[in-house]
């Protein structure tokens, strides 16, 4: 019946066509040469992005909002053409649905492809929930940006599984161009062909920097640049080793002197990062990849260490004596002279290890010949063992001098403390995006600067509580698992999973779309051979007119037939359509709700770089796309009359409850008005910024102002009330900068003290109470 309707429709209207001309328009997005190219653009963008640590920045938002799209039309292709085959009786084939009938897919494996949309999912838990997030805006961009990363990685085991060699390459050649485009950039920078904003931290602080220049490439951050680079230069070096001799010559294109190059690259990254952190997760990656090698691999491992650490210690040397700012045309000799004699060093131990393993297996050259390869070798590698613990003295010199120096360690301490008081609020689901950085302020023990919390996993706890940490938890556990079960990837893949995960605990790397992406990168590499179909295809009967099936797998001494029954295939068909739709009604309101993100992003830069009437219009427009747009909600009210100014505070509070910059402003605005509920807004406003000496000064003013317009309108028992919440104000400002009077050791980053203007504005208030 359905069948004879749907031709009924398709000669009656265009439909047909309609339906042609989508199909044709959505195949170049179902390729894997077309979905290949889209995905390393992307992880290109993120590079050239700052890795993606502003995921509310314009870009972000566009990048999320254009893959919801890709997404969208994908699923609701995928969902047309399911139509059509069901009508006429032929299998439907769904993402990822090309595994063998008769293959049982490892849990471990759906696990991994779900974990990120479960993450989004609890993300979006706490919209829906509005008591217990912090940020309505910051929740929405945190439940986008897992959802973005969930479609990337499908892609990515779309790779593999539409072919396994090609996607293997695929991603091979991808973590390639990464490797590449980080290492170049940042090398760039330092000798002044390429001119990156922040790329080189310079500070006078030898806490923070001993030579006073620490290089954060792209990432701008030297910390996670320097983990990042660690986890890629193991690859690369893990990768490096198991090449065979033969891509060391030209006619194999010098594949392995490329290879060389990149972990040299990497190598001189990680040392002018200056990161404790990353060279003690570096150092423990290597340690395990050492472990998880065998025989002529681990050999050749160590040589090409120390070769490469020797040249890239020489060099980091000379850069950082110049503050990371040589003369362009000598730093480009010393790279290119000394990375030429890394290469064929390089070179010369890689092919002397596998001469010595041949010799040594045929034995038929003589005592005297199998005596002469293996004192070569001997040679070779206390050569390497002793330029490795010479470079490790010049490279890790500066290093331990500077690891003396625990004054930062200290502060990240104080973090922790902190940030355990701030998880026992809600410890089991969090409360919402970006909870650390909207109410640090509040339970800070001491006036760090810290917008971050320099843990991943206590940010995911932050925001998700330990549902999260357990979803977090679980998923990289299942990561890891697979990798250690396949023996061709353990010993490349592991390694730089180890350094990545290490690093977070101690750093806010998780803050960065890259560290996903390099995550789900490494997860698809491991997975590839899992998903992809066996070498051996499974014969299949196709379907009778009936509508049954019988699908046949020749096993070892027996033969099974599955018969499945037309009503549980029915059912099967209709779960899959109904799971369909709803990712497809799912991914259009992502698709929405980026695409408004972004456009409200985009006219409040407009409006700040605006003049004239145009901005306030700009700045509605922008509050219309998105009303949780606390920024925009802000640069409005301050251009808006204290009448206008007050109800359009009092609505941004739905959105952000405990925001001080909103409840500073709405005070201030009360105040203008008469209102004694400004009072009331600067006590929350200074209770969750209590280190804020410049915030607290404006709102002590403000609450003297309103009780002299109080008094001066004759409005004696009013006026009163404001003078004791002023004085009550200045005490707890008082006794704050004290307490860092006393304490000279704390650390003030952000120079707290008790300013003029808030101790005049103290007498005042007093010399107003008592003559009142």
């Amino acid at each position: 019946m359905w069948r004879r309707m749907y031709e009924q429709v398709r000669d009656k209207t265009s439909f047909g066509r309609w339906r042609d001309t989508f199909i044709i328009l959505i195949k170049p997005l179902d390729s894997i040469g077309g979905l290949g190219g889209l995905v390393w653009i992307t992880i290109m963008a993120i590079c050239l992005n700052s890795g993606m640590f502003f995921t509310d920045s314009i870009s972000s938002l566009v990048l999320m909002g254009l893959w919801f799209v890709y997404a969208f039309l994908l699923v609701v292709g995928y969902l047309v053409k399911g139509m059509i085959r069901s009508l006429g009786h032929k299998k439907i084939m769904l993402p990822l649905s090309n595994l063998s009938p008769t293959q049982r897919t490892p849990y471990w494996y759906i696990w991994i492809c779900s974990a990120p949309f479960v993450i989004a999912g609890v993300y979006s838990l706490h919209l829906v929930i509005p008591s217990v997030r912090l940020s309505a805006y910051a929740t929405m961009i945190s439940a986008l940006e897992w959802l973005f990363y969930a479609l990337l990685g499908l892609a990515m085991l779309r790779l593999g599984t539409g072919d396994r060699e090609r996607g293997r390459k695929l991603i091979q050649h991808g973590l390639s161009w990464t490797v590449w485009l980080l290492s170049l950039s940042a090398v760039g920078s330092v000798l002044g062909i390429v001119s990156i904003p922040y790329a080189i931290l310079r500070t006078g602080d030898s806490e923070v920097s001993l030579t006073g220049a620490r290089l954060g490439g792209l990432l701008q951050y030297p910390n996670t640049f320097g983990a990042v680079a660690a986890a890629l230069l193991l690859e690369r070096l893990l990768l490096l080793v198991s090449r065979p001799c033969s891509d060391f010559t030209r006619s194999a294109g010098w594949k392995g002197q490329q290879g060389g190059a990149q972990v040299l690259l990497l190598l001189l990254c990680l040392l002018l990062t200056e990161s404790r952190g990353a060279y003690i997760a570096g150092a423990v990656g290597w340690a395990a990849g050492w472990l998880l090698l065998r025989g002529a691999e681990r050999s050749r491992f160590v040589r090409h260490s120390g070769v490469f650490l020797a040249a890239a210690a020489l060099l980091a040397r000379q850069l950082s004596a110049a503050q990371l700012a040589p003369s362009p045309l000598p730093g480009l000799l010393l790279l290119a002279a000394v990375m030429a004699a890394a290469l064929a060093l390089s070179g010369r131990t890689h092919r002397g290890g596998r001469a010595h393993g041949a010799a040594a297996a045929r034995g038929s050259s003589g005592p005297l010949a199998a005596a002469w390869v293996a004192g070569k070798s001997a040679c070779i590698k206390v050569l390497a063992l002793s330029l490795t613990g010479l470079c490790l003295l010049l490279a890790l010199a500066p290093l331990l001098v500077r690891g003396l120096r625990i004054a930062t360690l200290s502060a990240r301490w104080n973090m922790y403390a902190d940030a355990w008081k701030l998880f026992l609020r809600s410890p089991w689901i969090g409360r919402g995006g970006d909870t650390w950085r909207l109410s640090f302020r509040s339970i800070q023990s001491r006036p760090y600067v810290g917008a971050e919390v320099h843990s991943g996993l206590i940010d995911i706890a932050l925001d998700l509580g330990l549902v999260g940490v357990l979803v977090v938890l679980l998923w990289l556990g299942a990561i890891a698992w697979q990798m250690l079960r396949s023996h061709r990837v353990r010993s490349s893949l592991l390694p730089p999973l180890i350094v990545l995960c290490l690093h977070s605990l101690i750093d806010f790397d998780m803050s960065y779309g890259l560290y996903w992406v390099l995550i789900i990168m490494l997860a698809a590499a491991a997975l590839v051979p899992t998903v992809s179909s066996p070498e051996a295809p499974i014969p299949s009967m196709p379907l009778s007119r009936g509508g049954s099936a019988v699908n046949g797998a020749v096993m070892p001494e027996e033969t099974v037939a599955i018969v499945p029954d037309r009503i549980a295939t029915m059912a099967a068909s209709t779960v899959r359509f109904a799971a369909t739709g709803l990712l497809a009604a799912a991914l259009l309101a992502a698709s929405v709700a980026g695409l408004h993100l972004a456009a409200s992003q985009l006219l409040l830069a407009r409006a700040e770089a605006a003049a004239g009437p145009e901005p306030p219009l700009l700045l509605q427009r922008s509050l219309d796309a998105s009303p949780s747009n606390t920024a925009a909600r802000l640069a409005l009210a301050a251009r808006s009359l204290p009448q206008e100014s007050l109800p359009l505070l009092q609505q941004g509070l739905r959105y952000e409850r405990e925001n001080p910059e909103l409840l500073a402003a709405l005070g201030t605005a009360a105040a203008q008005h008469g209102d004694l509920s400004a009072l009331t807004a600067f006590q929350r406003a200074a209770a969750l910024d209590r280190f804020n000496g410049a915030a607290q000064t404006n709102m002590l003013q403000q609450a003297y102002h309103l009780a002299r317009w109080l008094k001066a309108t004759g409005k004696e028992d009013e006026a009163r009330i404001a003078i004791e919440a002023g004085i009550r104000l200045y005490r707890n400002y008082s006794r704050l900068s004290d307490l860092i009077v006393h304490h000279p050791s704390w650390r003030n980053d952000r120079k707290f003290r008790l300013t003029l203007e808030a101790r005049v504005r103290g007498r005042q208030l007093y010399a107003f109470k008592y003559a009142h």
